[in-house]
C-alpha cells in the first residue's frame, strides 16, 4: 500500500511557501475553504499557490451545523463560495469534530453529515468525512457513512480505525508529531498520508469539476513515444516528436528543466540531449502553455506531469572557455579569463550577486569564496533579464544547475 505524503492547512498558517513544502516531498494539500458559512482568509491564496507547486489539492469545512437544514446551508455556501469553477482531485470533506456536535447526539449528527454530503454529491462532487478516531466511534453512526471517503486523524505511529479499507486518508500528525519533524516549509501544520488514489478516481469519475476522459487538460499523460490524439499530453523521448504542427510542445533538458515556454504552431520538436519533449493538443496543450515555463522544473510523477514553480537553468559549462550562447560559471581562479563580448556578475560568498551583470568588460574577477557567472549572446541576455544585484544564486556542482531565487 503506498503511503503519499500530504499535508492540510488553513488561515492559520499565514504566507504558507508551497514551493518550499513540494522540494520537502509533499504532494497533496487539503485546504480549509470555510469555517461554516466564512470563507477562509487564506483559501484563494492557498488554492493558486498549492496549485502551481504542482500538488494535488482537496479542501474541507469545519462543520457547526446543528441541523440537516444548517447543513444544507453550509454546504450551499461552499459550493457558491469555494468550489465553483474550480477543480479539486482530492474529495471534498466536512470536518466534523467541534464539541458543539456532541451535545445534538449521534442519530441528529450522523443526519446532519449525510445532509451536506447529499448536496454537494447532487452537485457532482466527491465528498468525505474528517474526524479522529474516536470522535468516528462514538458520536456517529459511522456504519451508515461508509459509502463517503473518510479521513482519519490519529496521531500515532499508525492508523487502527476499522473497517481499514475505508481509510483513504490519515492526519498522523500536528503539533505532535510522532512520525516526522512537526514544521513544513518552516511552520507547523497538520501532516497527512493518502492511501487511496483519489486523483485517478475523481478524474476517471469527472467529479470535483473534472471531466471524464479530459485527464489530458488535467497535466496526466496519454504515454510515452504515441501518436498524439486530440485533447492528449504526450511524453517524447525519441530524436524528433514526429507530431503535426496543431499542438503546443516543450522542451525538458537532462535536469528536468523547461527550455522555453510551449512553442505552438511548428511540431515535429528534436529532443533535447539526454532530455525529453512534452507535446499537447487541445486542452492538453492548454494546459501544458497553461502551467509550465521556460526556466521551470518539471517532475514526471508516474503519469503526472507536475511542473515546479522557478527559475533554473543547466549550465553550459564550468571554468571552461565560453562559447556562443553560452552561460559559463567561473569559481577556479582569480579571473575569468572572457573577452568583452558578453554579460557577467559576480557571486560573492553569501550566494548573492554583487551587482546587475555588466556587459563589454569580461575578464571578471572571482570573488573570494563565490563564483562569476559569464553569458554570451542568448545566454547573456538572460543573465542581464534573470539577475539583480542582491538575488541569491544556488550552485549544484553534481548537475551543473543555476537556481536564481
Amino acid at each position: 500500500m503506498a503511503y503519499i505524503f500530504g499535508i492540510d492547512v488553513s488561515k492559520w498558517q499565514g504566507d504558507f511557501n508551497f514551493i518550499e513544502a513540494a522540494r520537502e516531498g509533499v504532494q497533496f494539500s487539503i485546504l480549509r475553504g470555510a469555517y461554516s458559512t466564512s470563507k477562509d482568509a487564506k483559501f484563494d491564496q492557498y488554492y493558486t499557490a498549492a496549485g502551481e507547486a504542482g500538488l494535488h489539492r482537496g479542501v474541507y469545512q469545519y462543520c457547526m451545523a446543528t441541523t440537516p437544514e444548517a447543513a444544507r446551508e453550509e454546504a450551499a455556501f461552499l459550493h457558491d463560495a469555494v468550489l465553483r469553477g474550480r477543480q479539486f482531485d482530492l474529495p471534498v470533506y466536512l470536518d466534523v469534530e467541534d464539541n458543539t456536535l456532541r451535545a445534538i447526539g449521534k442519530r441528529r449528527l450522523t443526519d446532519v453529515v449525510k445532509a451536506w454530503c447529499a448536496y454537494l454529491e447532487e452537485r457532482g462532487f466527491w465528498v468525505g468525512i474528517y474526524s479522529s478516531k474516536s470522535f468516528f466511534a462514538t458520536n456517529l453512526y459511522d456504519n451508515e457513512l461508509h459509502r463517503y471517503a473518510h479521513w482519519v486523524a490519529q496521531w500515532a505511529r499508525e492508523c487502527t480505525y476499522t473497517p481499514a479499507s475505508l481509510l483513504g486518508m490519515w492526519q498522523f500528525g500536528g503539533e505532535t508529531n510522532l512520525l516526522r519533524p512537526n514544521k513544513i516549509a518552516g511552520v507547523v501544520c497538520d501532516q497527512d498520508y493518502m492511501l487511496a488514489d483519489y486523483p485517478a478516481m475523481i478524474r476517471a469519475a469527472g467529479a470535483n469539476g473534472y471531466t471524464a476522459g479530459g485527464s489530458g487538460a488535467q497535466g496526466y499523460l496519454a504515454g510515452t513515444n504515441i501518436a498524439r490524439a486530440a485533447n492528449t499530453l504526450v511524453r517524447y523521448t525519441r530524436e524528433y516528436t514526429g507530431t503535426n504542427k496543431y499542438g503546443f510542445e516543450v522542451g525538458i533538458d537532462r535536469n528536468g528543466i523547461a527550455l522555453s515556454d510551449p512553442i505552438y504552431g511548428v511540431g515535429n520538436m528534436k529532443k533535447p540531449p539526454g532530455g525529453y519533449v512534452l507535446s499537447g493538443h487541445g486542452t492538453a496543450g492548454e494546459w501544458l502553455y497553461g502551467h509550465v515555463k521556460e526556466n521551470y522544473k518539471v517532475r514526471i510523477e508516474g503519469d503526472r506531469v507536475v511542473p515546479i514553480v522557478g527559475i533554473w537553468r543547466t549550465l553550459n559549462g564550468v571554468n571552461t572557455i565560453r562559447g556562443e550562447d553560452q552561460l559559463i560559471l567561473y569559481n577556479r581562479g582569480g579571473s575569468t579569463g572572457t573577452n568583452p563580448y558578453g554579460f557577467e556578475v559576480g557571486v560573492g560568498s553569501d550566494g548573492r550577486a554583487k551587482e546587475k551583470p555588466i556587459y563589454g568588460k569580461g575578464n571578471m574577477t572571482i570573488p573570494v569564496g563565490g563564483f562569476v557567472l559569464s553569458g554570451h549572446g542568448t545566454a547573456g541576455q538572460w543573465l542581464y533579464g534573470k539577475v539583480n544585484k542582491g538575488v541569491r544564486i544556488r550552485f549544484d556542482a553534481s548537475t551543473e544547475v543555476i537556481q536564481v531565487e
